[in-house]
């Protein structure tokens, strides 16, 4: 008997265990608790991963910041700038005034607004998961949707989630405006929003989406079309459906009317460099790859090629994730078309990431942006995400055991993963290459200048302008019309006198071969010396090549 008394102990502490687990969930506050703590962990993840790698922000991230200073001293409409048609405006831009409101023009804004605008994006996330949905599914959906898209964002796509802008804050405010939609079309017994102020609140979210970011026609206004046209096919459009549709489109309709006046009331200029267009027959088998890689990508599921080990075992996990994902929009979709009973949300959301992935794929400007199309595919990662969390919650309830391994495989393995370990850190803080080139240029004095795009905003805010680097176009012989201002190009208010020349960007400067001899201006591409004149003296500082004049330097006539 005393040789079984241990066995007994164990086994009595393994019961009272999982009894107080069983306690914890069904209690709506420690749901919660868990919800706090891990964003709170997560917060410091981020800081600790900007911290400890080797990460530099890029130069769309620091340009908001000069956007937002220039708006900060009154130029609120940024009369005079290039902007894309993502020009976040209304998105992400008042949240770099406010922050620069406070600290001013410090680098680490840089990072630190796109980690809150993340962080808000996962807590929107979290709540449409739950959505109609009772606490255990609750649970589910959140061991589900936390380590995939709140970890997933650190090492592989970093680039798209923890540096801004980009369309995270885009895809907030359309799960926001789903959750409106719903929840003015709950059930009688259940508490509903205030309608008319619903209506308005939707018509704003819309108009702040739709002006800010284009895409948003795509992950918002498109899929609640087609739902509201099957409705009404089916002759089955509620009140609701059709009041959601209303809000959506006047929003929408506000926000192109406003897009088309600003460049008359004195606003900025939209360039058209990245007009979209269909991508051609012969394009359709490069561009299914791109997405798919794109998707792989995002889910951390990319494994081709890697080395068979028990490490890269565990990127298996994520393949499961994605195919969980779609596996749950497939069905979702089916189910709705031939008119089964499905929560609307579950359908509203399918919609969203199914045309996101169809517009990335028929678009000839995700094929144009390589690999670095990924970032057109967050709203679709999101959006897929959401409904496998919330279709295994449904799965776990009704006692399906394949639900309950999923979730556990998941979790385990994505947490365990080696890129969201210190395999992926350097602790020890290190200095970028830009950060290291922008001290370089205050050291010698080197106040003004141009730079390819890559280079040059960033060191402007590395050196809160002590370093003033402007972008010039590829080619070296104009302005850069495109995520600039007019009046940077004005050489009679700048003294300009030096261009950088990074030997490891493929855009700069292009010329066949690429291989430019070593003459008494070192390793230079014509181009510059053709713009601006022989330089007096041409500097190499690792991969940067820095010609310098003894006179202010102006565009050629």
């Amino acid at each position: 008997m005393s040789g079984a008394a241990p066995f007994k102990y164990f086994a009595g502490g393994v019961n009272r265990v999982r009894s107080d687990a069983q306690r914890l969930a069904q209690s709506p506050t420690a749901l919660w608790a868990a919800i706090v703590l891990s964003l709170s962990g997560l917060a410091v993840f981020y800081r600790l991963f900007w911290t400890g790698m080797n990460a530099c922000s890029t130069s769309d991230s620091a340009v908001v910041l000069l956007e937002a200073q220039d708006m900060l001293h009154g130029n609120l409409l940024l009369h005079g700038w290039y902007l894309p048609s993502a020009n976040v405006l209304t998105l992400n831009a008042p949240l770099y005034v406010l922050a620069e409101a406070f600290w001013g023009l410090q680098p680490w804004l840089m990072q630190l607004v796109p980690e809150m605008v993340f962080l808000g994006l996962l807590v929107v996330g979290l709540l449409t998961s739950f959505k109609n949905k009772p606490l255990a599914a609750r649970w589910v959906a959140t061991a589900y949707f936390l380590p995939i898209v709140g970890l997933q964002s650190v090492g592989r796509i970093v680039p798209w989630l923890l540096s801004g802008p980009n369309h995270t804050m885009t895809v907030a405010f359309c799960l926001a405006v789903l959750l409106i939609v719903d929840s003015t079309q709950s059930p009688p017994g259940m508490r509903r929003p205030n309608r008319p102020l619903a209506w308005l609140a939707v018509v704003l979210l819309v108009f702040l989406s739709v002006f800010g970011d284009p895409l948003a026609l795509v992950i918002l206004v498109l899929p609640v079309i087609a739902y509201a046209f099957n409705e009404f096919v089916g002759s089955q459009a509620s009140r609701g459906i059709r009041w959601a549709l209303t809000g959506i489109l006047t929003g929408a309709a506000v926000a192109w009317v406003a897009r088309s006046c600003l460049r008359h009331v004195g606003g900025f200029v939209c360039a058209q460099t990245l007009e979209a267009s269909f991508i051609r027959l012969r394009e359709t088998p490069a561009s299914f790859m791109l997405t798919l890689a794109g998707l792989l990508k995002l889910f951390g599921a990319r494994i081709a090629g890697l080395p068979l080990n028990l490490v890269n075992l565990f990127l298996l996990a994520r393949v499961v994730a994605l195919l969980v994902a779609v596996v749950a929009v497939v069905g979702t979709l089916v189910r709705w078309l031939r008119q089964k009973p499905v929560n609307r949300l579950d359908v509203f959301l399918s919609l969203s990431a199914t045309m996101t992935v169809a517009a990335t794929f028929l678009s000839e400007q995700g094929l144009n942006s390589g690999v670095s199309q990924v970032h057109y595919l967050v709203p679709a990662f999101v959006c897929l995400v959401i409904v496998a969390a919330r279709s295994l919650g449904d799965w776990f309830l009704s006692g399906r055991t394949a639900a309950r391994w999923i979730v556990i495989l998941c979790v385990v393995l994505f947490i365990s993963s080696r890129g969201l370990i210190a395999g992926w850190f350097r602790w020890e803080q290190e200095a970028s290459s830009t950060t290291m080139l922008a001290h370089w240029l205050e050291q010698h004095h080197l106040h003004q200048g141009f730079g390819v795009y890559w280079d040059s905003h960033i060191i402007t805010v590395e050196t809160r302008q002590a370093v003033i680097v402007r972008p010039l176009a590829d080619s070296l012989v104009a302005v850069r019309n495109w995520l600039s201002k007019k009046s940077w190009y004005d050489t009679r208010r700048h003294r300009y006198t030096f261009v950088i020349y990074d030997r490891r960007d493929p855009t700069a400067f292009p010329v066949p071969g690429r291989v430019y001899p070593l003459t008494k201006y070192g390793y230079l591409p014509p181009q510059i010396s053709g713009a601006f004149g022989p330089p007096a003296h041409v500097y190499s500082m690792l991969h940067y090549e820095i010609a310098v004049w003894n006179h202010p330097i102006h565009f050629a006539k």
